[in-house]
């Protein structure tokens, strides 16, 4: 499974900003630079990110959206995933792709 992983140090900040709903304007673009806007505009630290998402371009995000509804807009039809999760840590991944079943 190829995978990329992007973390946030766990803030209360960030643990405060999952909730809440902030303002996006975040154009079509690849998703490294898609990924250091969006924790931008939500007041979070920003994302470092890696090679293997470079050549994914994510949608376009503009209105207002807490932070799990602009990631699933930011990766519709491309093949990254994002979720916040327990810990208050921003991951986003390869989707896994199926293998076509042999019979």
């Amino acid at each position: 499974m190829l995978s990329a992983f992007f973390a946030l140090m766990s803030t209360s900040l960030f643990a405060q900003s999952s909730g809440f709903t902030h303002q996006f304007d975040i154009p079509a673009q690849v998703a490294d630079r898609a990924l250091t806007k969006l924790p931008q505009q939500a007041g979070m630290p920003e994302l470092l990110p890696f090679d293997e998402v470079r050549d994914v371009i994510t949608n376009e995000v503009v209105g207002v959206y807490q932070v799990e509804e602009a990631l699933e807009l930011m990766f519709a039809g491309a093949d990254l995933k994002g979720e916040v999760n327990e810990q208050c840590v921003l991951t986003v991944q390869l989707r896994q792709t199926r293998e076509p079943e042999v019979e």
